[in-house]
Formats: structure tokens, sequence, C-alpha cells
């Protein structure tokens, strides 16, 4: 049976066990948790038995674990992982997004062209407006704007509200001879959507290298690798001002990284943060404000919000 693997690394916490239950309550097939630096010089051998650093959770319960650790959780294909990506992020104020996998190593009774077809229909095309997200097995969608991902491996295929809210957001104030930053980029679609709308030229930065290279791929792929540069998060270019910043991450490294992405960001640009919640937008109003950038307004799609700010001064 083809399945997702989710990914979750926590640092310095005494939550594993918990994010563990929580998983398996949201309809987890099954969870293991590893050392978060098993093979290196910090690893924390608290197994003796198991001197390869994984246990199960049936194994782990009642039983202290890893401060450092790396959760994997098994779910069905069909099982909407983006909204739990962000769910779980946002809930165990987590620094980064979960990664996300397809997984199979049988195929029990389907053959390896069955278990593509079933992948492939898992993935629908996304209509936003005068833009539409496919994926490469899909036929391009006649009178619109064509975005085509290769889905599967990294946040960010469109099917979640904050994707769609941002990726509205930037067709809507993406112009001619822009330049946007896209913090946060995984598949790299608003990098692309603000590439193929209009003439401009966008970076996209993450902290997953896997994520980076995904993004990288699907640029090519929509023939905008020469105005999208992608960069892991290190390497992002310092002392560039952009006319648009968008963050599509979570409350968390938004208000962590709010002093670096205000800077990138040109006296009078705008500002799009999403990965929020209804309940913490007040919060990172004020938190923003404070960094000058006063919130215009705010988009709300089911619990999640996009916040639309500018930053003080003259262009």
């Amino acid at each position: 049976m083809p399945l997702k693997s989710i990914t979750i690394e926590v640092s310095e916490s005494r939550e594993t066990g918990f994010v563990s239950d929580v998983l398996f309550e949201l309809g987890a097939l099954s969870v293991s948790i590893s050392d978060l630096y098993q093979g290196t010089g910090a690893e924390d051998p608290i197994y003796s038995e198991q001197p390869q650093g994984t246990v199960s959770l049936s194994a782990a319960r009642g039983q202290s674990l890893w401060r450092n650790a790396r959760i994997t959780a098994l779910f069905p294909l069909c099982f909407d992982s983006e909204a739990l990506l962000m769910t779980i992020g946002t809930e165990f104020g987590l620094e980064q997004t979960p990664t996300m996998r397809l997984y199979s190593e049988v195929f029990d009774d389907k053959s390896p062209a069955e278990w593509v077809a079933r992948v492939q229909s898992s993935f629908q095309p996304i209509c936003l407006g005068e833009l539409t997200i496919t994926f490469p097995w899909h036929p391009r969608e006649a009178g619109v704007t064509n975005v085509v991902l290769d889905p599967g491996m990294t946040f960010g295929s469109g099917e979640h509200a904050t994707t769609q809210l941002c990726a509205r957001w930037v067709m809507e104030n993406v112009g001619k001879g822009m330049e946007v930053l896209d913090f946060g980029t995984g598949s790299g679609v608003l990098a692309i959507v603000a590439a193929v709308m209009e003439d401009v030229r966008a970076v996209g930065v993450d902290l997953d290298a896997d994520a980076v290279q995904v993004a990288r791929a699907n640029a090519e792929r929509n023939g905008v690798a020469d105005r999208v540069s992608l960069y892991e998060n290190e390497d992002e270019p310092e002392g560039r001002e952009y006319d648009l910043v968008v963050a599509n991450i979570m409350a968390g490294p938004l208000k962590s990284l709010a002093d670096r992405l205000v800077s990138r960001l040109k006296p009078g640009g705008m500002i799009g943060l999403s990965g929020v919640l209804v309940g913490q937008a007040e919060e990172m109003r004020a938190w923003y404000g404070e960094r000058g950038i006063w919130i215009e307004n705010a988009a709300v799609d089911c619990e999640w919000v996009l916040l639309v700010g500018r930053k003080m001064g003259k262009r």
C-alpha cells in the first residue's frame, strides 16, 4: 500500500512521546522515534539493547525519550498531509515545517505501474482563478496560466489553505520589474507563481536542502529557472531588498525571523505572512508592528490567516 511518511524533528523537548501520541490520534498507522543525533558524537544511547538508536512507540511508552528526536509517522496516501504538517508545526511551536515523503517498500498485490497510478490520482488540479496548479501527469488547463509541480517531496503542493492564500496574494500584487522573496519556499510554488505571472526576479529560501532541489527542478519545469534563484538558508545573499516578501511558514519561525524578513523588504514594500492561526493574528500584528510593518489587511481561510503589511517609509 502506498503511504506518506511525515518526519518531525524536535529539539530540547520533553514532549516527544506526546507528539507521537497525537500523531496516532490523527490517524498515523505507525510511529517511530530515533535519536536526532544518531551516528554522531552527540548521540545519546538510552536503550543499550538497541544500539541503532531507534525505538517503536510501544517500547517507548512510560520511559524517558531523547530530548532531541526524529519522529517518523506513516499515513495513508489519501491523508491530508499538508494540513497535518501545518497543524502539528503550529500546535507544538516547531521552528521548521515537518517534512513529507512518499513511501512504499512493497507493492503488495499492486504492480509498480499501478502504485504510480494510485499516487497520481490522489493529486487533483488546483484552480486559483487565472492560474491553475497542475502536476506533470495532468494535461495543461486551457485559458489560464499553468504552474506544474512535482508533489510529494516537500510542502507546497497548493492543497493547503495557507499556500492558496499566499498564491492569490502574490498574483494580485506582483508587478513587472519587481523583485520577490519567498522565504520557506518548499516546492518553490510561490516564487514560481510570481515569475510566471509577471516579468520579475524571485528568490526562494528554505532550510531543507531537499526542498531546494525540488524547487529548482520545479523552476526548470515551468521555464523560469533563469528568473528564480533558490538557496538553502545559510546561502541566501545578504543585503538584498525586495518589493514583495512572502513567508508561508508558521507562527514560531515568523516571530524569530521577523527582523530578518523586515530587513529584506524595501521601504514601502509589501509583506505577506501566513501559517498563522486566527487566534495568533493579533499577536503577530503587534510583533511586526514593533518592527516597522503596518498590517493593512488580512485574509482568512478556515482557521488560517494571511496577514498583509507594508514597511513604513517611502520607496
